[in-house]
């Protein structure tokens, strides 16, 4: 119990001084270059019931309740400094996912319908003393680079092709997009928006890290991704 009872303190030490750190903030991000200014407060629309959660670093996490979820869903804007045709084939290397997807495990291709429809298998790594958790994930993503635009949307995928991990919990319940477009000078206004049940309980304390630290994360990951030799010539090479 001793090094539970430590470990819900820190959680809530690190809440405390988060909140004290943003609610100090100038609530407004304005990401500029010398040919335009997009201000990452015009993309999301507070009516619909979005709450800031956090924002450093040129990106912003909202969040807002949904019925039938326990956690609540999470939308993460920012803008990633390459082209969408970049960050398209980051997404689509399933395996890489470890390397940049926030307290990804492992992840890998269970079944191929198309390089833009498949099925993946997606285990995350949960703190202690949580259990790991794991999911089967459909991925279906549309793009017109012409227009500038991509979108893939996910979700749970709930029939048994692959057996459960011992110890793992396997999440039935999971939804969610990447959404993105190019901008004026040739940079990516990137969404990433997702809600999830964590199958099994989860300490209210917990739920902020959920919302706020895995698509921060995420996100950051991205932007190392797309600096890649290897993502910025495979770009080059497709016939979108």
């Amino acid at each position: 119990m001793g090094r539970l009872a430590s470990f819900i303190f820190l959680f809530i030490l690190i809440e405390c001084v988060s909140v004290f750190l943003y609610a100090n903030k100038e609530d407004i991000e304005v990401v500029s270059t010398d040919s335009e200014k997009i201000n990452l407060l015009d993309v999301v629309d507070l009516k619909e019931g979005w709450k800031l959660l956090k924002e450093s670093e040129g990106i912003r996490i909202y969040s807002r309740g949904v019925k039938g979820f326990a956690l609540d869903e999470f939308l993460a804007v920012a803008i990633i400094d390459s082209p969408p045709e970049v960050i398209c084939d980051v997404l689509l290397d399933v395996p890489s996912q470890p390397q940049w997807m926030a307290y990804c495990k492992k992840s890998r291709i269970v079944q191929h319908k198309s390089e833009f429809d498949f099925i993946f298998h997606h285990v995350i790594d949960f703190p202690w003393p949580l259990s790991d958790r794991d999911v089967l994930v459909t991925s279906i993503s549309e793009m017109d680079f012409k227009k500038g635009i991509f979108l893939a949307k996910f979700r749970s995928f709930n029939k048994p092709i692959i057996p459960k991990l011992d110890g793992v919990i396997r999440l039935t319940k999971m939804m969610g997009k990447w959404d993105f477009k190019r901008t004026k000078s040739n940079r990516t206004l990137f969404i990433y928006n997702s809600s999830a049940d964590p199958g099994g309980y989860i300490p209210s304390f917990l739920t902020n890290w959920f919302s706020k630290d895995i698509p921060f994360l995420t996100i950051k990951g991205m932007r190392k991704m797309v600096k890649k030799a290897k993502y910025i010539e495979s770009a080059k090479k497709r016939n979108y």
